[in-house]
């Protein structure tokens, strides 16, 4: 189903939005999406508790595996009741959004009549769409030698595949840190399920080799076994993967510790046939890109963050001073020689910098043949922009509807789906508007 934008519609549920956006859209799933991404979410854990006990066993909560996304004590027994993500659904249009907890936002997830709810919190109006957490899959509760298996392998919103081969991002170590990451070795204390780049230094002298060689069958094992385990759950509608992680100082350590887990699970899975992408650092070795092309990956992904040269300097400076902005885009057009135009991506963080200038930069990627994504950016406990505010919605709406005439003109597609790109909106405005 596709909505025309320009429909002046009358329903008199649409109201609540224009307390937050100067025009909304005619999709009160998009719309719902929108202000959640920018306004945070706080929840009634009285009555959630009340009426879902043990929430945490049917449905996914939020554990800190990268950052954390939540203005809460690490510790607070509370974070069992704030779902990791929640399903929108409003006739045939469903999308899945990460929830951010937030004690002052204005939108409060509660329960009416034995069912989920959000409501604003002003004049107490419920949002006109139905709305449930994501549930957990059999699969995130089976164990492999006493660890849930989705520790190995992470199902991130209902289609979407994850693996992070190790914790941490070198980065912080040296105070170099993007100031949007929330990944802080000084909040986040480790369950020693991965390997984490911290104990580098500390355990293994700093011999990367060293420290991958410690873990390396330990991983190749236990990501195997997950990912075998997953493929007897049926990931539907899609089965997008990722393989992604955090950055080294050695650019290319990390494409080799990525190469070993391929070879681990490359039997289980034909990654040509799915919707697959690589997204790590770009290396200093251009041949291992190749060697992903020959594994069969559909997409590579090397994350800007930033277009402007000056902001991304400022924003990551880490990235700035091993690789460097010019490196990256060089890394970036020598991947569409090899995987073609429309199958090389990059992120953006939105709200990093003056979207008149990050669309411009869109526009010149996509003559190159690349694909720009982006994710909404919003505070995160330990970062550096731990109080800076988000953009505002009417911002990112508009933004997103250049970026899709962007898409449309060059016969690109937004990252993954609606079901599993959780922090943008432009799946939802590909498909609705």
């Amino acid at each position: 189903m596709r909505i025309n934008s320009k429909v002046t519609f009358i329903r008199s549920e649409m109201k609540i939005f224009t307390q937050y956006l100067k025009i909304p859209t005619a999709s009160v799933v998009l719309n719902t999406k929108l202000l959640l991404l920018t306004k945070g979410l706080d929840c009634d854990f009285s009555s959630i508790k009340k009426t879902y006990p043990l929430l945490k066993a049917r449905y996914k909560v939020n554990k800190i595996r990268v950052s954390d996304r939540h203005f809460l004590s690490p510790a607070s027994t509370e974070r069992d009741f704030i779902p990791d993500e929640l399903i929108l659904e409003e006739g045939d249009q469903k999308s899945v959004v990460k929830v951010y907890f937030k004690k002052d936002s204005p939108f409060l997830f509660s329960i009416e009549n034995d069912e989920f709810v959000i409501l604003d919190k002003k004049t107490k109006t419920k949002f006109p769409v139905n709305v449930k957490p994501v549930p957990l899959y059999s699969y995130s509760k089976k164990l492999y030698r006493g660890i849930p298996l989705d520790e190995f392998v992470n199902v991130v919103g209902l289609d979407r595949i994850s693996i992070i081969p190790f914790d941490g991002c070198e980065h912080w170590i040296g105070g170099e840190q993007c100031q949007f990451c929330g990944a802080n070795p000084e909040r986040l204390e480790f369950t020693g399920i991965k390997p984490n780049v911290f104990e580098i230094k500390t355990k293994f002298d700093g011999s990367y080799k060293a420290w991958w060689n410690h873990y390396r069958d330990y991983m190749c094992e236990s990501i195997s076994r997950s990912f075998e385990v997953l493929l007897k759950n049926e990931i539907k509608p899609h089965f997008h993967f990722l393989i992604m992680s955090g950055n080294l100082l050695d650019l290319d350590f990390p494409w080799e510790i990525a190469f070993d887990l391929i070879e681990a699970i490359k039997g289980k899975v034909v990654f040509s046939e799915i919707d697959s992408y690589f997204n790590l650092m770009p290396p200093l070795n251009f041949e291992k890109i190749k060697k992903v092309h020959e594994y069969g990956f559909r997409y590579m992904c090397f994350n800007l963050e930033c277009f402007d040269r000056e902001i991304f300097k400022k924003v990551c400076p880490g990235k700035h001073r091993i690789y460097g902005y010019e490196k990256i885009i060089e890394a970036l057009k020598y991947s569409v020689n090899v995987f073609g135009k429309g199958r090389v991506r990059t992120n953006f963080v939105l709200g990093s910098e003056p979207v008149e200038g990050l669309i411009k930069g869109v526009l010149k990627l996509a003559k190159e043949g690349i694909v720009s994504d982006y994710t909404i950016f919003f505070p995160r406990p330990g970062s550096l922009w731990a109080h800076k505010e988000p953009p505002s919605p009417d911002e990112i709406l508009d933004f997103t509807k250049k970026l899709v005439e962007i898409y449309k003109k060059y016969d690109f597609k937004p990252f993954c789906c609606s079901l599993s790109s959780r922090s943008s909106i432009a799946n939802e405005v590909y498909n609705y508007l």
